[in-house]
C-alpha cells in the first residue's frame, strides 16, 4: 500500500471517528517512516538528516499543503525545483539529497558568494552541523544562506552590494524569506521582526531553525522505537 492509499484510504463506518483518525495517522507515519528510510538507503542521504527535514517541513505528511500552491508536498516543494528533476512535488523527497549536495557544494571562485563567505567553516563554528546546513540551504537558497551566515558573524568583507555578486553585510530578500519563516504567517508576529536588524534577524532564525532540528531529531528516535526500518 502506498503512501497516497494509505492517508486516502476509506473510513469504515463500524468504528468511531476518533479512533479511525487515530489509525490513519499511524498508518501514514508509518508508511511515510518507511518510505524515507527506503530513499535514504537507494541514495545514500543521512536517513536521520532526511527524516528530520520532512518532520520540520510537513510534520512527516501530516501537513503537506495544498496541491494548488507553490509549495507542497513532504518537502513543500516548489514547481521550479520539481520541474528540476521532472517529478511531482510530493516525490521530491527522492531528490532532497542531490538537491541539498548541489547546493552547499563548494565552487572555489571569488564570484560565489557560497566561497566567499566561507559559508561551511563559518556555519560549523557557529555550531552547525552539515545536515542542518543542508537544510537551511533547502530553505533558503545557495546564496541565501550565504548571506545569513555571512550577517549573522557580522563579518562585512568588501562592502560592495549582494547584487554585484559580493558580501556587504545586507540581507537584501532574503530578510523577508526568514520573516516569512519564523512569523508562519502571524502579521503581528511579523510586524515585530522587521523591527529586527539584519544581524539580530539573521541569529534570531538560525537559532530557531536549529531548536526545530533538535526537536525533529527527538522526534526521529521516538519513532525509531515503533517503526522497523526495511530491510
Amino acid at each position: 500500500m502506498g503512501i497516497y492509499d494509505t492517508i486516502t484510504r476509506p473510513l469504515d463506518p463500524g468504528r468511531s471517528d476518533k479512533k479511525i483518525t487515530y489509525e490513519k495517522s499511524m498508518d501514514r507515519e508509518r508508511s511515510v517512516y518507511q518510505y524515507l528510510s527506503s530513499i535514504a538507503d537507494a541514495t545514500g542521504y543521512d536517513r536521520l538528516d532526511l527524516m528530520k527535514a520532512a518532520h520540520i517541513e510537513s510534520s512527516f505528511g501530516a501537513d503537506m499543503g495544498d496541491q494548488n500552491n507553490d509549495k507542497y508536498g513532504l518537502m513543500q516543494s516548489g514547481h521550479d525545483t520539481a520541474g528540476k528533476y521532472g517529478v511531482d512535488r510530493y516525490d521530491m523527497a527522492n531528490f532532497y539529497g542531490a538537491e541539498v549536495r548541489a547546493r552547499t557544494k563548494s565552487k572555489n571562485s571569488d564570484k560565489d558568494l557560497w566561497y566567499q563567505a566561507n559559508t561551511v567553516e563559518e556555519a560549523n563554528n557557529m555550531g552547525i552541523e552539515k545536515g542542518l546546513l543542508e537544510y537551511m540551504t533547502w530553505q533558503q537558497g545557495r546564496n541565501g544562506m550565504a548571506k545569513v551566515i555571512n550577517i549573522a558573524t557580522d563579518k562585512d568583507r568588501d562592502g560592495v552590494s549582494f547584487s554585484s555578486g559580493s558580501l556587504s553585510g545586507n540581507l537584501g530578500s532574503t530578510r523577508e524569506h526568514l520573516i516569512n519563516n519564523m512569523a508562519l504567517r502571524d502579521k503581528k508576529h511579523a510586524k515585530e521582526l522587521r523591527k529586527l536588524s539584519d544581524h539580530e534577524l539573521a541569529n534570531q532564525w538560525i537559532a530557531l531553525t536549529k531548536e526545530k532540528w533538535e526537536t525533529a531529531g527527538s522526534e526521529i528516535e521516538f519513532k525509531d522505537d515503533y517503526y522497523e526500518v526495511p530491510e
